[in-house]
């Protein structure tokens, strides 16, 4: 049963989402710049490695959703599995800046093919809930560190299938925490190392890895603006009004219709400062 339960840890590292969903709340680059978001993950433990690869697509203030592959390895057997991972979740501002996000979120990883001994075979699907908070903190105009912490309860469901025999089914609950800090380039690429911690029936086991993605189909045709035309700091822009606000303004984040940009982007589009003073 420890061999066994060291299998479900490792096929385990994969629930949460890091790479499965871009979002703020997850330590990476925001969906208010990129629609989408191709990367992979790399997890590694004690007692074996998880691989993934994935896809994702979303809203900045709103659902997002992500499919994955890769494979696990487990050093006691000696074996790699096939792995699929999927995601949805919710990211919700917080406060007038909205540089605080927090995302509920639903996981899924299904394990199949790992060889056991003899002439056993496990299959295994796992289910999270949970939500992961980030806050991001501007270094400079172009970099950014988004550190971020997740939580997830997740039921786990192992089948052994045998040659003669029959099946066996194990059901385990364990809870995940997972720390990384984001450091996203040009609000398009992100390299985030992170670490989990697992807690199932007294036992502590932990977990690192790193996380690499790459954003493409830009949410919003931004024009460049001219040097010297505003300064780097980000803006709402009210894009009925077609106004902006600073980061002090208590319509920051807060109107219906808006973006985000720097205040050279938003004067460059046309739209004027509210106040009538730039930031």
């Amino acid at each position: 049963m420890s061999c066994i339960r060291r299998i479900v840890f490792t096929t385990s590292l994969s629930v949460l989402p890091s790479t499965l969903a871009a979002q703020r709340c997850l330590g990476n680059a925001s969906f208010a710049d990129r629609l989408g978001h191709v990367g992979a993950d790399a997890s590694f433990s004690p007692d074996g490695r998880s691989v993934t690869g994935a896809i994702a697509f979303g809203f900045p203030r709103g659902p997002f959703a992500s499919v994955g592959f890769g494979s696990t390895h487990n050093d006691d057997l000696e074996d790699d599995a096939r792995l699929f991972t999927a995601t949805a979740g919710v990211g919700i501002p917080l406060g007038p800046t909205a540089r605080t996000h927090i995302c509920p979120f639903i996981s899924a990883v299904v394990v199949n093919d790992v060889e056991l001994r003899f002439a056993e075979r496990l299959s295994s699907q796992s289910f999270g809930f949970g939500a992961s908070v980030g806050r991001t903190l501007t270094v400079d105009a172009t970099l950014e560190v988004v550190p971020s912490v997740a939580v997830a309860l997740v039921t786990q469901q192992v089948t052994i299938h045998s040659t003669p025999g029959g099946t066996v089914s194990i059901t385990d609950s364990h809870h995940l925490v997972s720390f990384g800090a984001g450091l996203v380039v040009a609000k398009v690429i992100t390299a985030r190392p992170f670490a989990t911690l697992t807690f199932a029936e007294g036992e502590t086991n932990s977990s690192y890895g790193v996380h690499v993605s790459f954003g493409f189909m830009r949410a919003t045709a931004r024009p460049r603006a001219y040097e010297g035309a505003g300064s780097p700091i980000t803006v709402w822009v009210n894009t009925r009004a077609r106004v902006y606000y600073c980061p002090a303004s208590p319509s920051y984040g807060a109107t219906p219709d808006g973006d985000f940009m720097t205040e050279r982007e938003a004067i460059a589009s046309g739209a004027t400062p509210a106040s009538g003073k730039r930031c």
